[in-house]
Protein backbone atom coordinates (compact mmCIF):
# COMPACT_ATOMS: atom_id res chain seq x y z
CA UNK A 1 0.00 0.00 0.00
CA UNK A 2 2.94 3.02 1.06
CA UNK A 3 4.49 1.85 -2.57
CA UNK A 4 1.11 2.59 -4.66
CA UNK A 5 0.97 5.69 -2.46
CA UNK A 6 4.33 7.00 -3.39
CA UNK A 7 3.90 6.10 -7.04
CA UNK A 8 0.79 7.87 -6.53
CA UNK A 9 3.28 10.94 -5.31
CA UNK A 10 5.76 10.98 -8.24
CA UNK A 11 2.87 10.81 -10.77
CA UNK A 12 1.49 14.12 -9.44
CA UNK A 13 4.87 15.62 -9.08
CA UNK A 14 5.84 14.52 -12.81
CA UNK A 15 2.69 15.64 -14.29
CA UNK A 16 2.93 19.33 -12.62
CA UNK A 17 6.70 19.10 -13.98
CA UNK A 18 4.86 18.71 -17.10
CA UNK A 19 2.25 20.86 -16.57
CA UNK A 20 4.80 23.78 -15.69
CA UNK A 21 6.57 22.61 -19.04
CA UNK A 22 4.45 23.19 -21.00
CA UNK A 23 3.21 26.38 -19.52
CA UNK A 24 6.79 27.97 -20.01
CA UNK A 25 6.91 26.26 -23.45
CA UNK A 26 3.80 28.18 -24.54
CA UNK A 27 5.09 31.61 -22.86
CA UNK A 28 8.57 31.29 -25.02
CA UNK A 29 7.33 30.44 -28.01
CA UNK A 30 4.55 33.18 -27.66
CA UNK A 31 7.65 35.94 -27.08
CA UNK A 32 10.32 34.72 -29.63
CA UNK A 33 7.73 34.31 -32.62
CA UNK A 34 6.90 37.97 -31.69
CA UNK A 35 10.16 38.82 -33.09
CA UNK A 36 11.19 35.34 -35.52
CA UNK A 37 13.81 34.37 -33.38
CA UNK A 38 14.07 30.85 -32.51
CA UNK A 39 16.44 31.77 -28.78
CA UNK A 40 16.24 34.46 -26.50
CA UNK A 41 19.96 35.84 -27.22
CA UNK A 42 18.79 36.40 -30.63
CA UNK A 43 16.84 39.16 -29.23
CA UNK A 44 19.58 40.75 -27.67
CA UNK A 45 21.59 41.16 -30.50
CA UNK A 46 18.56 42.76 -32.82
CA UNK A 47 18.79 44.97 -29.98
CA UNK A 48 22.20 45.43 -29.95
CA UNK A 49 21.97 46.20 -34.04
CA UNK A 50 19.61 48.44 -33.47
CA UNK A 51 17.36 46.72 -35.70
CA UNK A 52 14.47 46.49 -32.97
CA UNK A 53 13.54 48.81 -30.10
CA UNK A 54 15.08 48.45 -26.60
CA UNK A 55 12.07 48.48 -24.95
CA UNK A 56 10.37 46.67 -24.80
CA UNK A 57 12.63 44.25 -26.35
CA UNK A 58 14.83 43.86 -23.58
CA UNK A 59 11.78 42.98 -21.09
CA UNK A 60 11.13 40.51 -23.80
CA UNK A 61 14.66 39.13 -23.87
CA UNK A 62 15.17 38.92 -20.18
CA UNK A 63 11.67 37.00 -19.97
CA UNK A 64 12.58 34.60 -22.65
CA UNK A 65 16.40 33.72 -21.24
CA UNK A 66 13.95 33.07 -18.10
CA UNK A 67 11.59 30.62 -19.33
CA UNK A 68 14.99 28.92 -21.36
CA UNK A 69 16.36 28.41 -17.97
CA UNK A 70 13.33 27.42 -16.49
CA UNK A 71 12.53 24.75 -19.10
CA UNK A 72 16.17 23.44 -18.73
CA UNK A 73 16.13 23.07 -15.02
CA UNK A 74 12.22 21.19 -15.60
CA UNK A 75 13.91 18.68 -18.11
CA UNK A 76 16.34 17.70 -15.36
CA UNK A 77 13.73 17.04 -12.98
CA UNK A 78 11.70 15.16 -15.19
CA UNK A 79 14.53 12.83 -16.41
CA UNK A 80 15.77 12.41 -12.77
CA UNK A 81 11.75 11.68 -11.49
CA UNK A 82 11.03 9.32 -14.97
CA UNK A 83 14.16 7.23 -13.99
CA UNK A 84 13.53 6.63 -10.14
CA UNK A 85 10.32 5.05 -11.26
Amino acid sequence: MQDLIELERKEIELDTLMHRLFHFKVALGEILSRYRVEKSDEIERLIESGQIKEHPAYEDFLEAAGYEAEILQLRKKLTLGLQKL
